[in-house]
């Protein structure tokens, strides 16, 4: 496998000094590994996996990849390209679509509605390309559902971990870094994204669980996160998400309050 041999070339390069020396165990063990990996990489139904995908089916513990039927619609989060097909996490299965089924390259993470073309089809030209694009890659995942079911989970748990956290949509990513908290509570389609994003966490965590992902230590955080989960990535979306809840709630508080105190009576001097 030479992605592993080249991935990082200072680390390679030692290694062969050291062998020049006498010192071949680190290059034996580098090339072992890259030999070990290349054998793994070889799929009984795809071929060769690239290394993306052969990672990704790794942290996911290797789950079953099926090539989709020509002609059904796959709905589901994109865990990895290989080099011809899409890797489509679809409950406990991964389904294998062709790149060609695609108007653009479809991003990792993203979340996906693509009817499969049978072998006599070709995408519709004549139609804008934005707008299939728009209708095929229909969201994003910031943290998708986990299968790795834990010895002496209980059902509930196990149900809570199948429920996805979604991104922010591309207006909702831009305001999180451009505008204030104010400015995205002002806003009615965003606000309504961000209480969307917060439900899920909820019921994915629970609220003690969401607390410690957002504001924890790094390992107890990481540890409510699938493997492989960049971290930083997921709090660098939840905390300006967590800010504009904690500004709309003191705006809804406050418009509640005033909304009684026009509402009460008023005792005026009896005669």
């Amino acid at each position: 496998d030479q992605a592993l041999i080249n991935r990082v070339p200072s680390e390679t390069r030692d290694k062969l000094v050291l062998a020049t020396r006498g010192q071949v165990q680190p290059l034996a063990e580098m090339v072992r590994n890259a030999r070990y990996s290349e054998e793994q990489r070889a799929h009984p139904v795809l071929g060769r996996l690239s290394a993306e995908a052969f990672e990704a089916t790794r942290l996911m513990g290797a789950p079953r990849i099926v090539l989709a039927e020509p002609g059904t619609q796959i709905r589901g989060q994109v865990v990895a390209t290989n080099y011809d097909h899409a890797l489509v996490r679809q409950d406990r299965v991964l389904a294998a679509v062709p790149l060609s089924s695609f108007r653009v390259m479809p991003e990792n993470n993203s979340r996906v509605d693509v009817r499969v073309l049978r072998n006599d089809e070709s995408l519709d030209r004549s139609q804008p390309r934005e707008e299939v694009a728009r209708s095929q890659v229909v969201g994003s995942v910031l943290i998708p559902a986990s299968y790795m079911l834990l010895a002496g989970q209980r059902p509930e748990h196990a149900a809570r971990n199948r429920i996805e956290i979604p991104g922010p949509s591309p207006a909702l990513a831009d305001a999180l870094q451009t505008r204030t908290a104010r400015e995205i509570v002002a806003d009615p389609v965003l606000i309504a994204e961000v209480r969307q994003i917060d439900k899920s966490l909820i019921e994915r965590f629970g609220r003690e669980g969401s607390a410690m992902l957002i504001q924890g230590s790094p390992d107890e955080a990481r540890s409510l996160l699938p493997q492989g989960q960049d971290l930083e990535a997921v709090r660098a979306v939840l905390k300006p998400v967590v800010q504009a809840l904690m500004v709309d709630d003191r705006q809804q508080k406050l418009a509640h309050q005033q909304t009684l105190s026009q509402t009460e009576p008023h005792l005026g001097h009896s005669l």
